[in-house]
């Protein structure tokens, strides 16, 4: 990602979440990541039983 639009999302999610939002949405994202892809291939294998 071009080093302008990261900074860019940075500013808004510290505009609207307070300082530190970006680190603590990515300590978040890491710490969840496990289970996000456990729920996708869970919703993946229900999405290809009904095909």
């Amino acid at each position: 990602m071009n080093g302008g639009v990261f900074r860019s999302i940075k500013i808004a999610l510290e505009d609207q979440l307070g300082n530190g939002a970006l680190e603590k949405f990515d300590q978040s994202a890491k710490d969840n990541m496990k289970d996000m892809n456990n729920y996708s291939t869970i919703l993946y294998n229900n999405f290809k039983k009904l095909l």
